[in-house]
Formats: C-alpha cells, sequence, structure tokens
C-alpha cells in the first residue's frame, strides 16, 4: 500500500512540474512578442471603478410590426386547347350468323284415353295405339316410343325415350331399367312414333276402364219386399258402366250399430243387409228408416272395379188405410128367432148404419 502511494504522489508531483515548466515557456514567448512589435502595445486607460460597479441595464426591445403585404395574384391567361382531328379507324363489320333454333316438337297436350291390358305384347300395344292416335287407317305395322321413368335404385332415376316394349337408358356412371308401357303404373304419358321427334302424343293409360253406376236421388224401397236387395239396387242405380250390370253382380251393404248400442260412430261398421256377427258385436238386419248403403263391384277384364255409397229411405211397404163414417146415427138392436140380440146382426147392422166408406 505504501508503495502505491508513494508511486501516485511521485507521479503527481512530476505532473504539477511539467504544467509549471509549460507555463514559464508560454509567459517567455509572449514577451518575446511583445519586444518586437512595439507599437503593438497601448496604454491602458484606467478603469473607472464606479462606472465599473453600476449595474447595466437591458433596453427593452420594441418589436416592429410585421406589416404583410398583399399578394396579388396574376391572372392566369388560359391558352385555348387545340383538338387535334383523331383519325377514325373503319371498323371491319363481323357478320352475324344465326345459329338455327332447333324446333320444339308438337305435344298433343289433351290425354287420349287409352286401355291397354296388363301383360298386353308389344304388337298388341303397338296395335292400340296406332287405331287410338293414328285411325284405323294408318299403317297396322307402326312402331313406337313412350317417355319414361327408369330406375338404378328406387331413389336413382332417369327419364328417358325408348320402346313401347321396354328399354335400358345410361347416365354415367349408371344404368337404368325402363318398364314396358303394359307393365307400367297407370297414369299419363308421352308418346311417339318411333324415329319421328315432330309430333308428341299424351295418352291417360290404363290397364281396365273405370267402372260406375250413376244415383237416383232420394231413393226408397220397401222393407217386406221379397228381394229387399234387388229392390234397393233398382231404387239406387239409374245407370252403370258397363251397362246391364243387376243386383246379383255386387256386393251390398249397410253402415250399421251393433244391438248393444254404440258411441259416437265406435261400433259402427258396414255388415251385410241380413246383419250378423262382426268383430264379437251382433248387427240386426237393416230395418225402417233412413241408411247409407254401399254397392261395391269387384270388375273384370275390361273394367276396373267401384264402391258407392247412397243414402236410402226404407220404408214398410203398406199402404195406409182409412175410414168414413156418419155422425148421429142410430141403430136399433137386432134380435133373434128366440127374442134373443143376434150380436153378429147387430154388429153389421151398425157398421152399415155408421161407416160412409172404407
Amino acid at each position: 500500500m505504501k508503495k502505491r502511494t508513494l508511486s501516485r504522489l511521485l507521479a503527481a508531483f512530476l505532473a504539477v512540474m511539467l504544467m509549471a515548466q509549460s507555463l514559464c515557456l508560454t509567459a517567455f514567448a509572449e514577451e518575446t512578442t511583445l519586444e518586437a512589435t512595439p507599437e503593438a502595445v497601448t496604454e491602458t486607460e484606467p478603469v473607472n471603478e464606479a462606472v465599473i460597479n453600476e449595474p447595466e441595464v437591458e433596453e427593452p426591445v420594441v418589436e416592429e410590426p410585421v406589416v404583410e403585404e398583399p399578394v396579388v395574384e396574376e391572372p392566369v391567361v388560359e391558352e385555348p386547347v387545340v383538338e387535334k382531328p383523331v383519325a377514325e379507324v373503319p371498323v371491319a363489320e363481323v357478320p352475324v350468323v344465326e345459329e338455327p333454333v332447333a324446333e320444339e316438337p308438337e305435344v298433343k297436350s289433351e290425354a287420349t284415353q287409352v286401355l291397354i291390358p296388363a301383360g298386353s305384347d308389344a304388337a298388341t300395344v303397338n296395335s292400340i295405339l296406332t287405331k287410338a292416335l293414328l285411325g284405323k287407317d294408318a299403317n297396322p305395322d307402326t312402331q313406337w316410343e313412350y317417355e319414361c321413368i327408369g330406375y338404378y335404385t328406387q331413389h336413382i332415376t332417369n327419364k328417358a325415350w325408348g320402346p313401347i316394349e321396354g328399354f335400358t337408358s345410361t347416365k354415367r356412371p349408371f344404368t337404368y331399367t325402363h318398364p314396358a308401357l303394359a307393365k307400367n303404373d297407370d297414369g299419363v304419358y308421352k308418346v311417339r312414333v318411333a324415329g319421328n321427334t315432330d309430333a308428341v302424343y299424351t295418352i291417360e293409360k290404363s290397364a281396365k276402364l273405370q267402372g260406375s253406376i250413376t244415383l237416383h236421388e232420394s231413393p226408397s224401397a220397401a222393407l217386406n219386399s221379397a228381394d229387399l236387395k234387388s229392390a234397393i239396387f233398382s231404387a239406387v242405380v239409374a245407370a252403370s258402366t258397363p251397362a246391364g250390370l243387376t243386383a246379383d253382380a255386387v256386393t251390398m251393404e249397410y253402415y250399421a250399430t251393433p244391438i248393444t248400442g254404440a258411441v259416437g260412430s265406435i261400433g259402427m261398421k258396414w255388415v251385410s243387409l241380413e246383419g250378423g256377427k262382426v268383430s264379437g258385436l251382433t248387427y240386426p238386419a237393416i230395418g225402417l228408416g233412413e241408411h247409407e248403403v254401399r254397392i261395391s263391384w269387384n270388375g273384370n277384364d275390361i273394367y276396373a272395379g267401384f264402391k258407392t255409397v247412397s243414402k236410402i229411405q226404407i220404408t214398410s211397404g203398406k199402404q195406409a188405410s182409412a175410414i168414413e163414417l156418419r155422425s148421429n146415427v142410430t141403430v136399433p138392436m137386432v134380435y133373434g128367432e128366440n127374442a134373443q140380440p143376434d150380436i153378429a146382426a147387430t154388429k153389421e147392422a151398425i157398421f152399415a148404419a155408421v161407416v160412409e166408406s172404407s
């Protein structure tokens, strides 16, 4: 520690000595300069201590207002714009080529009723369509096609045209099966002669014609009829299709209430006119009063069956009787041979005297 302290003191001493030497050299240089140039020496005026000690007073600086000179805008002279003529380049007109519009085929919108029995072969169906749509004089060998829905699955379908005997169509990636017209459901279809797309016909195809009956208004029948079913049929049916239907060809029922009664319509059922047991309940035969009767026919090879409901009034079938009597009539008692009243004779006498007509 002592050595370090001595070293620091020695270094400080040397630094002070160097500074002193430097000051001496500077003073010597200034004296030499003054001697060489005596004119540079000036007398120093005595300093007035009083003046020196007076405080200096700063004069306020007055700012002169700045006067803004008005700016005079020189008018701008617009030079006229000279439009240079633009040379028009002739545009070559491109001829418009109109594409031919495909004509829509003529569609016979009114549906023609066509009877195509189920299971008919293609030749039979072609013949039926030709006669129904083109007339009896048309070529009997005319081939037909129709538009229908084909199926890949129940929900994946495709509508297309094809032969009436059935066909397949392809719409990638599936192939669809289209049934024959004779096997397809009854309904409305579009048909056309094979290869001719100019005319399309609309048909309402059915496997059977619809049977029906026309009803009389407010019919009635007598309960005491020998054949009540025939009496009701004659009273209800005015006409039938096919013509000539009889009571024996149909089934007849009435809407009956069970003997034990019904709650509202609960318990009421269609039963035969003779009544009987149905689902454990006993129903009476049809009686007097208004009833609903249902006539059903199952159809035949040409006509489809039907069911028709009608209201009918069932009466007793007996005629009303009446008698007209005389008033204030006096009839004497009739006596027999033994002087005894003859009751039978008296009865006849009373009837003859009292009854005017019957």
